[in-house]
């Protein structure tokens, strides 16, 4: 029913797959179901996330056989980072005007840097610029990573040959990455830290987020069992139904808070140093470009592909631009501010091209969160009597459970050390899971796909 984690948080209501005449009726028997499965026989918490079911059997293989590269997954943030960087400067020797550097995060930040690599199209002519971002959200860096080499080794030639030149910036929340963490140094969920504004902005609309502060924010030290499921889906889902149907829920949290600094989805209070970081090394290459494509990425929500979740369009020419580069191509994009997904304030990618209409006239920028979901088998949806629904929405309800009990944890500490231990390995599985079958799915759609939205970016006039 309910989905808050990685960077979307979405409802998925029954009268999406299913047509029923009494949706608030259907959702409280699925919500019982859930309950009586994990009474008699529950479907671990913990192994929700840690140990999805394959998909092989619906790969999509395009152009090569992406379990080649499954290497490109690491498991720590420095060979990561040394791999991309390598690969980096492989790809760049045969490009000239290739450049490559780091700059380093604020002290607290332990050193580490956000990595930039540039690759320039050949010929006079400054037409097009692709940005490619990893890392916003620290731990779906992994992902980020891989994908950002995968395209060095595999996509980059050509996409120079198109006429289109490449900015890469790896890692860019490298706290976070290191950290196993979605967040700063600071706590700051960055994806709701970028504004045009100099000045950070003080009158956000956040106070939907009062009525349900409470249950994002629960006190004491964090449970985390089958039991204790059981009990918020019952004691916290239940009583909110209404709210989880009109897409109140979801808009409180996950479009991002200001003012509860210890609270779920906090956005800062101040701009985190990432920002001038970002404008300092990446804006003048913005502004040297008539067209910016800028491609996001992120895991976590929804089904098991890659999918389209970017906030609505906050110009005409954006909204033309996204349906001629990537609807075109087949892509469909997720909607936001609705019952499914929420609008987020101080969006990475929106600020990315807002820069560009800022301080560029009569060029344009199209931008694009995509996000390689980790929770939901796609083959569920066929099972007969509707039981696909039920099990994700126990999947769902479940990744609301365990971003409200990492964030307890980290503030509160966790009831023993054991609950501490599953409940970290599982928000690692949730944003960057092992399973071998969803890394070639992400590898696969990635192949099948990209080409085609960089095709229709080169191509246009």
């Amino acid at each position: 029913m309910v989905v808050v984690a990685a960077h979307e948080v979405g409802i998925i209501s029954s009268d999406e797959r299913i047509t029923r005449n009494n949706q608030e009726w259907w959702t409280l028997r699925k919500l019982a179901w859930i309950l009586l499965t994990l009474a008699v026989g529950p479907l671990s918490a913990c192994r929700t996330a840690s140990k999805p079911e394959s998909t092989a059997s619906g790969l999509r293989v395009v152009g090569g056989n992406p379990s080649t590269y499954l290497g490109l997954f690491c498991e720590v943030y420095e060979a990561c980072r040394q791999q991309f960087m390598d690969s980096a400067k492989l790809a760049g020797a045969q490009v000239p005007g290739f450049k490559e550097w780091q700059v380093p995060l604020p002290a607290n930040d332990e050193g580490l840097t956000i990595d930039f690599a540039f690759f320039p199209a050949g010929g006079a002519a400054r037409e097009k610029l692709l940005v490619l971002t990893s890392g916003i959200h620290g731990l779906e860096g992994f992902t980020g990573s891989a994908l950002q080499t995968f395209f060095l080794k595999t996509m980059l030639a050509d996409t120079l040959k198109s006429g289109v030149s490449v900015l890469f910036v790896h890692g860019i929340n490298a706290y976070g990455f290191k950290h196993g963490s979605r967040y700063t140094q600071h706590r700051v969920d960055l994806n709701r830290n970028w504004f045009l504004s100099d000045a950070f902005p003080v009158g956000n609309d956040d106070h939907l987020y009062d009525q349900f502060n409470a249950m994002l924010n629960p006190t004491g030290p964090a449970a985390f069992s089958d039991v204790d499921f059981s009990w918020f889906a019952a004691k916290e889902l239940l009583p909110k139904l209404k709210s989880a149907l009109n897409g109140q829920l979801t808009q409180a949290a996950g479009q991002g808070q200001y003012r509860f600094r210890t609270g779920l989805e906090f956005g800062g209070q101040a701009y985190e140093p990432h920002r001038q970081i970002f404008l300092s090394q990446v804006q003048p290459y913005l502004l040297n470009y008539k067209h910016v494509m800028h491609l996001d990425l992120h895991t976590g929500l929804g089904e098991r592909t890659m999918q389209l979740l970017p906030n609505a369009p906050f110009r005409p020419e954006v909204k033309s631009l996204r349906q001629k580069v990537f609807i075109a191509a087949g892509g469909q994009i997720q909607d936001t501010g609705s019952s499914n997904f929420y609008s987020s304030y101080g969006d990475f990618s929106d600020f990315v091209c807002g820069v560009v209409y800022a301080h560029a006239a009569g060029h344009d920028c199209v931008n694009m969160l995509i996000e390689y979901g980790t929770l939901m088998q796609t083959y569920w949806q066929e099972w007969p009597l509707g039981l696909g629904v039920l099990k994700a929405d126990i999947a769902q309800a479940f990744t609301l459970y365990l971003s409200i009990r990492e964030n307890q944890m980290y503030y509160n500490g966790a009831r023993t050390e054991a609950e501490g231990m599953a409940l970290k390995n599982s928000v690692r599985s949730l944003f960057y899971p092992e399973d071998r079958d969803w890394r070639v799915m992400v590898l696969s759609d990635t192949m099948t796909q990209w080409p085609k939205f960089i095709a229709n970016f080169a191509g246009l006039p």
